[in-house]
């Protein structure tokens, strides 16, 4: 599952293009840009798992599936 988190920031007429430079090499990536030049960027979010979470759903997604559902019923 994705995550992300979200940053709403003013940016200056003077400094656009080196502003949305730095955010960009961040990770955020504008998703709105308002009339007062205000503007809402995300990025991504890394959710770490261990590699046993990893095995458990690994495990649970073969033996919880639709035909195995339908069958107990």
């Amino acid at each position: 599952m994705k995550k992300y988190e979200y940053k709403i920031f003013k940016v200056s007429q003077t400094e656009l293009e080196k502003e949305l430079k730095e955010l960009g090499s961040q990770g955020w990536e504008m998703i709105f840009y308002g009339k007062e030049q205000e503007s809402i960027f995300k990025r991504e979010i890394e959710v770490k798992t261990s590699k046993n979470l990893e095995i458990l759903n690994d495990q649970f997604s073969d033996e919880i599936n639709l035909e195995n559902l339908k069958k107990d019923q």
